[in-house]
């Protein structure tokens, strides 16, 4: 005889009828062997830009002539397809806003992508809404920039890592890029500073760690050729109550060195301001 079961979809991340709509609410089988059935989740687009989110599908409430198995519960993953349409000056470019709440402080990440076809901005906002000021706000982002296998292993890859000296490129300051080259190729990716006197850049591994110890690893290599991540650190921030801080950085990418650096020191006047 034929089996019947009840779908329940169980809300993670995503939100049901904003992000969601259950189209199947129960399943027959008809007790063939190897049978399957399909069940339906209709997912909501928006124009919002959102991280990834997720839902569980299960089934219950199964007919007493079968059983179902836990280990077949399934989890959806919903993957945004949206940009966010940021205004720059008269221009309009694409770009992501992510936003992360900690306790009584909001940061808003404004990404501005590709300008000139080469130059990123990540921007960060921060609202102090707390009955108390904030006397040190610490805020890190890294990345493990990856463009070319190992010269010496052939089996990890490899940057050749520096931090600007002064002197090094004509209207940069000293400290005030990391410099990533690809060994082989010779791409390359910059992380600019945008506030020499708050913001520090350097190289440490792994790139996902605490933030007091990336400070006190970071180191600058000298064009090495090394494994490491590319550090940014924003520290020593005040903010007061209902206050709030404006700050960010640049990621430059070039297919090498001069042109990541042209494209750096003609952009970063423009888009290191709020």
């Amino acid at each position: 005889g034929g089996v019947t079961a009840d779908v329940v979809l169980t809300a993670g991340t995503a939100t049901l009828t904003d992000d969601y709509v259950v189209s199947t609410t129960s399943i027959t089988f008809a007790g063939t062997a190897s049978e399957t059935e399909s069940i339906v989740v209709t997912i909501q687009d928006d124009s919002l830009v959102e991280n990834s989110e997720n839902l569980t599908v299960s089934l219950t409430n199964v007919s007493s002539a079968g059983t179902v198995d836990g280990s077949d519960t399934a989890e959806v993953t919903i993957t945004d397809n949206d940009a966010a349409i940021i205004t720059l000056g008269d221009e309009t470019v694409a770009g992501a806003i992510h936003e992360f709440i900690m306790d009584d402080i909001t940061v808003t990440k404004t990404e501005i992508w590709e300008v000139d076809g080469l130059v990123s901005r990540i921007w960060f906002d921060v609202v102090n809404e707390g009955s108390d000021d904030v006397t040190d706000f610490r805020l890190m982002w890294a990345v493990d920039w990856d463009q070319d296998m190992s010269i010496s292993s052939g089996t990890t890859y490899d940057t050749l890592n520096d931090v600007n000296d002064e002197g090094d490129y004509d209207g940069v300051e000293e400290g005030r890029i990391a410099i990533s080259e690809g060994p082989t190729s010779g791409r390359t990716v910059i992380m600019g500073s945008c506030n020499g006197d708050t913001q520090s850049l350097g190289y440490t591994s792994p790139w996902k760690r605490d933030i007091d110890d990336a400070m006190d690893d970071m180191v600058d290599y000298d064009g090495e050729s090394v494994d490491a991540a590319a550090h940014w650190i924003a520290s020593g921030l005040e903010i007061p109550v209902d206050g709030s801080l404006s700050f960010g950085l640049l990621v430059v990418v070039g297919e090498d060195v001069d042109e990541a650096i042209d494209a750096y020191t003609e952009q970063a006047p423009i888009l290191c301001t709020e």
